[in-house]
């Protein structure tokens, strides 16, 4: 018989693990966001050096793709610039994962007084609208782009045809296929029967 200190002290030791791990996450989320912060002003410095080397800030963002990925125009409106965010994700951010995403992608985010009070509201319109769904990280509400036709957040995988194998009868699926009477209990589990003792 085990001994219930056992369970104990694995779930305890459990419980300190996923307190750490949670731990460390938040702390490079943190680290993520002071990063995206420096990446955008480096990227604002390097554009606005370009013309005294002779170059365009066009045509250095073209030459080094790697460096300037999926940067969002500052002169579109905050609701398209979060649209882009979701969906380029492809999964769920919080508020401020969004925020994060943005100062990332470049969008000066320092133009709007209370930013993250504006994100939440895009957000809020955009899940009203259909545009996004709802979902949690870490008891945190959480957003992700939905499908516009259907408001899931992903296209359900398509129905592979199965084929008769006479071309004359309908295929499985079809509007016309019945499936045989009494096919469901037909199916019959395997009886498993314990091997018989040797008589002494």
């Amino acid at each position: 018989m085990i001994d219930d200190n056992l369970y104990k002290e694995t779930f305890n030791t459990a419980i300190n693990e996923l307190s750490d791990l949670m731990e460390q996450r938040e702390k490079l989320d943190d680290l993520r966001e002071e990063l995206s912060e420096r990446i955008t002003k480096v990227r604002r410095g390097v554009l606005a050096l370009s013309p005294l080397v002779g170059e365009e800030p066009k045509s250095v963002e073209n030459k080094y793709p790697h460096l300037f990925p999926d940067l969002i125009p500052s002169d579109i409106g905050l609701t398209d610039a979060v649209r882009k965010v979701l969906q380029s994700a492809g999964n769920h951010l919080t508020a401020v994962g969004v925020r994060t995403e943005l100062k990332a992608t470049g969008y000066d985010t320092d133009r709007y007084k209370n930013v993250l009070a504006s994100i939440h509201t895009v957000l809020k319109r955009l899940v009203e609208g259909g545009e996004a769904t709802t979902g949690s990280i870490n008891d945190v509400t959480a957003y992700r782009w939905a499908n516009k036709k259907t408001g899931n957040t992903f296209d359900p995988p398509p129905v592979p045809e199965i084929r008769a194998v006479n071309p004359k009868k309908p295929t499985i699926g079809s509007p016309s296929y019945v499936p045989p009477k009494g096919w469901i209990s037909s199916i019959k589990a395997p009886i498993i029967t314990p091997p018989k003792k040797e008589k002494e």
